[in-house]
């Protein structure tokens, strides 16, 4: 299987206070919180993939370009020059690139070591939370750098993952059988009643999953009640920003739960997003 069909591209991605989603026709919509311009994607095009971030946005474009805008104190967003780029992955204060070799660059905050990426190899897919990262390996293993405050590095007995995702202190896997693992914040005796998961996704303090069947699960805290999604159906694919979620539906029109103080959750232009 080629490098490019083993990657998850993201149609919509949820930042801290700001939502992202691509539309069919390679346009981006934002919705949420401006303060660092980070939702000023108005002229962006041919656009396949987004991260939303802390206070920044990167979209990776479908010549393997990549576009940024927002906050840019660390550099999070010189990207300008990043050429064969396959996915991308943003955390707080960075941003990271895979490229189609399997090798992994970054730029940005790296406090943490969170940047320490530059030996990975064999990447097929890549993950950043608040300041850790991990990257997938075709074998199925997981790599992981950054901060271990929590545990959420401890990832190297994992095997048989298909899929990966990073919260702010919580690092999530999929295993082939379509089961959650769970490193960091303490949602083990949680997923391990999951079943037929096809996607994770983690915000500051709650986990959400996929299934097959087009349904979602959530847990943890749920004061802006993000985790209000047992009704969501025909779902393809899900985001969590911090406080808030996005999902995909099969119609290319997107749901939201969770915070809306800044109007991350408008769903105003969110239709006819790109589904893949």
């Amino acid at each position: 299987m080629e490098l490019y069909d083993r990657i998850r591209l993201n149609s919509i991605s949820g930042g801290y206070n700001h939502s992202l989603a691509v539309k069919n026709n390679g346009r981006v919509v934002a919705a949420g919180d401006n303060n660092w311009k980070q939702c000023n994607v108005l002229f962006w095009n041919d656009i396949i993939s987004v991260a939303a971030g802390d206070e920044h946005s990167v979209g990776l474009k479908s010549n393997g370009t990549v576009v940024a805008t927002g906050e840019n104190d660390d550099g999070e967003c010189n990207v300008s020059q990043w050429t064969d780029i396959v996915s991308v992955a943003v955390g707080m204060g960075y941003t990271l690139g895979l490229k189609n070799n399997g090798t992994v660059i970054s730029t940005g905050y790296n406090d943490c070591g969170q940047r320490s990426v530059r030996k990975w190899n064999n990447i097929i897919s890549i993950k950043a939370g608040n300041s850790h990262s991990l990257g997938l390996k075709s074998d199925g293993t997981v790599v992981a750098v950054g901060d271990n405050d929590f545990g959420q590095r401890n990832v190297s007995s994992w095997k048989n993952i298909i899929s990966i995702e990073c919260g702010a202190f919580t690092s999530l896997g999929i295993t082939s059988d379509n089961t959650v693992i769970a490193a960091g914040s303490d949602y083990d005796d949680v997923t391990s009643s999951w079943t037929d998961i096809v996607q994770v996704t983690a915000g500051t303090d709650f986990i959400a999953g996929l299934r097959k069947d087009g349904t979602v699960v959530a847990v943890g805290e749920n004061k802006h009640k993000q985790c209000n999604v047992s009704a969501w159906k025909n779902i393809v694919a899900i985001s969590a920003g911090a406080n808030h979620i996005l999902g995909l539906r099969s119609d290319g029109k997107v749901v939201a739960a969770g915070y809306d103080g800044e109007g991350q959750c408008i769903l105003w232009g969110f239709k006819n997003i790109k589904i893949y």
